[in-house]
């Protein structure tokens, strides 16, 4: 029987083929620093640091993919806001990039390869790289349009602008997308076979499906034609929270695989999205609050649902919390070693 190395399960599962067991992608960001007793200020903030952390947590679990994700600060940070950096948790915005709309005529790419925490991000990228070559893919996550927009001038004063002064906020959009479309090819060329659009901001919890797929679509589109340019494996697209109501919005040419986060119905996803390769969607508290054998059994659950679909992968809804309970990881990854 031939091996197949995690990159080449990946692949027969993206592409509805059958294989002998589930993919299993535990969103594991920085819960790898926990896991490794380092501060998750030093793991946000030193490539060597970070790709270390992941690595590591690679070979505890032994899990099917690799992640290169700092958090939803990296990309307005590069463009001009301050940050505030707990010893033990993500950082916080001290004073956003853009005050008033009369800032984003004035907004200019910056060399994105050497702006703010970007350099350290495509360092951790090359060491996995290096490390695990092409059998393990490396899954590389960045800001969509308009989660970067929202992060530039906050939540509130961005949907205002959608709605006063739209042509500014349009400007605005075209610009996080150019910068989102940038960043990822760095990633890809550094060594990145999946991009991760990760865009929470673009949830229909926040914003209307209608102005998802009048304003946002076409822009994750652009965005993902660039990334098969570029050369990646796959395209990733993750939208947090029900995406229910922008399902008919989601079925994108451009996008491989869809993120379905706790709130969805799996069985509703397995029906609705057809040939799209499906993740999730364990509830992500539940790696920090429940017990090994509820893990166990939710996968299982999951594992049925799609068993006849294929063309699914065994992950949790979002990123699992830190603190998350190395034995409810590792449940996971078992349910999936053991499906029959």
């Amino acid at each position: 029987m031939v091996i197949m190395t995690k990159t080449q399960s990946l692949k027969s599962t993206v592409t509805f083929e059958q294989i002998e067991k589930p993919v299993v992608i535990p969103q594991i960001m920085a819960h790898a620093a926990v896991l490794n007793n380092v501060s998750v200020k030093e793991y946000l903030t030193n490539g060597k640091t970070f790709a270390k952390c992941q690595l590591n947590a690679l070979k505890y679990y032994d899990h099917d993919a690799l992640f290169a994700f700092f958090d939803l600060g990296l990309e307005t940070e590069a463009l001009g806001s301050q940050m505030v950096y707990p010893e033990n948790n993500y950082p916080n915005i001290k004073q956003h990039a853009i005050q008033k709309s009369t800032d984003i005529s004035q907004l200019r790419l910056p060399k994105i390869n050497e702006a703010g925490r970007i350099p350290q991000l495509l360092e951790a990228i090359r060491i996995m790289k290096a490390d695990v070559g092409s059998e393990v893919p490396i899954i590389g996550c960045f800001s969509g349009p308009m989660t970067i927009l929202t992060q530039m001038m906050g939540l509130e004063k961005a949907l205002f602008l959608a709605v006063d002064e739209l042509e500014h906020f349009l400007k605005l959009l075209d610009f996080t997308s150019l910068f989102a479309a940038e960043l990822v090819k760095l990633m890809i060329s550094s060594g990145v076979r999946v991009p991760v659009l990760f865009d929470p901001s673009a949830s229909p919890e926040i914003i209307p499906p209608q102005f998802f797929r009048e304003f946002l679509q076409p822009k994750i589109r652009e965005i993902f034609v660039e990334t098969k340019k570029a050369g990646c494996l796959y395209n990733w697209l993750n939208i947090t929270g029900n995406i229910t109501p922008i399902f008919q919005y989601v079925k994108i040419p451009e996008v491989d695989m869809l993120n379905i986060d706790y709130p969805v119905d799996p069985v509703e996803a397995a029906d609705t999205i057809k040939d799209i390769c499906i993740d999730g969607n364990i509830k992500p508290l539940s790696f920090q609050e429940e017990s090994e054998q509820f893990i166990y059994d939710e996968s299982k659950r999951l594992l049925k649902i799609f068993k006849h679909r294929k063309g699914f992968i065994l992950s949790s809804g979002c990123e699992i919390p830190f603190y998350s309970k190395p034995e409810n990881v590792k449940a996971m990854v078992e349910a999936a070693n053991s499906w029959v």
